[in-house]
């Protein structure tokens, strides 16, 4: 048995669409074309947004998938597609129907908890991101009435696994949340449990784990990316070696960067140097210097920092003046209520309906919330004037 598990995907995450294609191509013909794969199993966010009809990304999503049935067809390899956050598949699945019901693909979307026996003897459970009112409820049967499976895939928080996850579920029973799972909640399943949604690759035990994102979009994102290969005697990890790589340099307040524009100058160079292959473009990414500047820092370093980054397109830069914030005013309990809010709201892993319809029981009209179905509604269909 050959599984091969690929979550958060993003197509629309990076810009160019020739290199996503190459790498999704490449790992295809190896992982499928080279030897027998049984199934592939994409755990959630194929799609990083809401794609228009006429933009290269639309043509890249379909390209994509069309390659991968085809080759799928020749190997007689199954593909199971688990539904991830709303807020990045947004129903966009419907631009593979023709490949969902054509003849010889063994093909499903997994939009709600759903229970298969993949292949003889290997029973799994699907849990693709879903609303619910009580976690306990909705998935008694699934995970709390003594079944087993072989294999979980899903796509959610297991906050075992997610450092910084927080419940921002609802005080009021009959609004709907996405829940968060615990390692606790498989235990009686007796099930090897693959996540997608959480980008880093995170083993929370041997057999519970985050396969991570494919593709790096982003500082922060400096671990490595990749995807999982399942077999009878277990799994492993293989690295996706041709992501993009992005690198950050610090210079904190103690550097020596900050006493003449000469020492900057000479510093700047020195990044340049050791890091050409970025520059040049030899390897794809992008540098980041972040400066931590001191009270003491020569008065011209902002405008120096600025004229000598100028037309570098793969680096960037970022100026935390520790001087000037220690210049403004102590914050008030109103700047902590805001700081709040706006941690909340630009929290990337919750879709925008959870966002609004928290922000509207919190801030705005507690005794009439809407629910999030309504809202999302509000949000995809156009208005009727």
């Amino acid at each position: 048995m050959k599984l091969l598990l690929l979550a958060d995907i993003h197509i629309g995450a990076i810009k160019d669409p020739s290199y996503v294609y190459n790498v999704l191509q490449e790992i295809i013909d190896r992982e499928i074309g080279m030897e027998p794969c049984d199934a592939v199993i994409i755990l959630g966010d194929y799609f990083d947004h809401l794609f228009k009809a006429n933009e290269a990304n639309t043509a890249l999503a379909i390209n994509v998938m069309s390659y991968l049935v085809r080759k799928c067809k020749q190997q007689g390899t199954k593909i199971r597609i688990v539904y991830g956050t709303e807020g990045h598949e947004m129903g966009q699945y419907k631009l593979f129907n023709y490949h969902l019901t054509s003849f010889g693909t063994d093909m499903k979307v997994i939009q709600t908890v759903t229970e298969e026996e993949l292949l003889p003897g290997v029973p799994v459970l699907y849990l693709p991101e879903e609303y619910v009112s009580s976690k306990g409820e909705f998935y008694h049967d699934a995970l709390y009435s003594g079944k087993t499976y072989r294999y979980i895939f899903g796509h959610g928080t297991i906050v075992e696994g997610v450092p910084e996850a927080m419940t921002y579920g609802s005080t009021q029973p009959k609004v709907k949340h996405v829940p968060q799972f615990s390692v606790r909640d498989f235990a009686d399943t007796h099930a090897s449990v693959f996540f997608g949604h959480y980008h880093q690759h995170v083993v929370i035990n041997p057999e519970c784990c985050y396969v991570g994102s494919l593709f790096r979009y982003k500082f922060g994102e400096e671990t490595p990316k990749g995807y999982v290969v399942l077999r009878d005697d277990g799994w492993e990890f293989v690295e996706n070696t041709r992501a993009y790589d992005y690198r950050t340099i610090t210079f904190d307040e103690t550097s020596d960067v900050y006493e003449s524009a000469e020492k900057l100058v000479a510093a700047l160079n020195k990044v340049q140097r050791e890091n050409e292959d970025i520059l040049s473009g030899t390897t794809l990414g992008k540098l980041r210097l972040v400066f931590h500047v001191p009270k003491e820092a020569f008065p011209e370093y902002k405008e120096t920092i600025r004229t000598l980054m100028t037309n570098q397109r793969s680096m960037t830069y970022l100026i935390k003046d520790t001087g000037f914030l220690e210049e403004t005013e102590p914050e008030t309990e109103e700047d902590e209520k805001t700081k709040e809010v706006l941690s909340y709201l630009l929290e990337p892993k919750l879709d925008i309906s959870t966002k609004i319809n928290w922000f509207l029981k919190e801030y705005v009209q507690p005794e009439q919330v809407l629910d999030k179905e309504t809202i999302q509604r509000y949000i995809t269909e156009p208005l009727e004037l």
